[in-house]
């Protein structure tokens, strides 16, 4: 019932704010094909990615269960906690990404996008802060026994390193949807998750804990390369020579839908 009423109301204010940015009333005109067909190349392809990531965190924690008790619940809070700072990271980053989007050459958008990223990763070391000086007593929330708390202790600084690169790749697979290239984001995280899936149950048998999350920073870090290089090569198509305004920024259902100006009128 909780999801039911969180997404009634999510979109009731997502109407409210549309209504009122757009000065017209949405949904009520005859689908466009064309254009659902277009958002959908964009959609899709970032859906995928969400569920390619949830899908491979289900197993991490899977393989997080296999070793033990303790650690299990250890692994839990630190989840738990990064669900926190990525939320806190992404929600700064992401008034940042409408100037990518806008851009109409390279250095805006790489000078856009790369503000994003340093939001992201600004929010990050703000919850980090808070958790490394009142880690100790934040974490009697989570858990009353002493030797979870000691163990989330001991695995916070790693949990803030792949929290941190997390933060930075997702900033990075935002802004190639920016650029309507989100399948290349969901290739990149293919990869990168694929590996980390294939990893995560030897590692957690081997390592534990600190092995699986060793093993998410690294292939966060992986993603951050290959995100960021996605999309420094796919900015550099602004602007260029030969490339439409199209190519890189197919049309959206506000510039399908504007009337021609009548002639003789700005």
């Amino acid at each position: 019932m909780a999801w039911v009423i969180a997404g009634v109301v999510s979109a009731v204010v997502a109407d409210l704010s549309l209504r009122r940015a757009l000065g017209r009333a949405i949904g009520q005109a005859r689908p466009r094909i064309r254009e659902i067909i277009t958002l959908a190349k964009v959609s899709i392809p970032l859906a995928g990615t969400v569920l390619i990531k949830f899908a491979v965190l289900g197993v991490v924690t899977l393989a997080a269960s296999t070793t033990g008790t303790r650690d299990t619940a250890a692994h839990a809070v630190l989840t738990t906690l990064t669900g926190f700072m990525m939320v806190t990271s992404l929600s700064i980053a992401s008034a940042a990404l409408p100037d990518v989007a806008r851009a109409t050459d390279a250095a805006g958008a790489r000078r856009a996008h790369r503000g994003a990223v340093l939001l992201a990763i600004a929010g990050t070391l703000v919850v980090a802060g808070l958790l490394l000086g009142f880690g100790e007593n934040l974490l009697v929330l989570f858990s009353d026994d002493a030797a979870v708390r000691d163990q989330v202790l001991g695995l916070l600084p790693l949990m803030l390193l792949a929290s941190a690169l997390d933060a930075a790749q997702a900033v990075q697979g935002m802004g190639l949807t920016a650029l309507k290239r989100s399948s290349f984001s969901l290739m990149f995280l293919a990869i990168g998750y694929g590996l980390l899936l294939l990893a995560a149950v030897p590692v957690a048998g081997t390592w534990g804990i600190t092995g699986l999350w060793t093993a998410m920073a690294v292939a966060n870090g992986l993603l951050v390369v290959m995100q960021g290089t996605g999309f420094h090569r796919h900015s550099a198509k602004l602007g260029a020579p030969g490339t439409s305004a199209e190519t890189v920024h197919p049309p959206t259902p506000d510039t399908c839908t504007k009337p021609p100006a009548a002639p003789g009128r700005s």
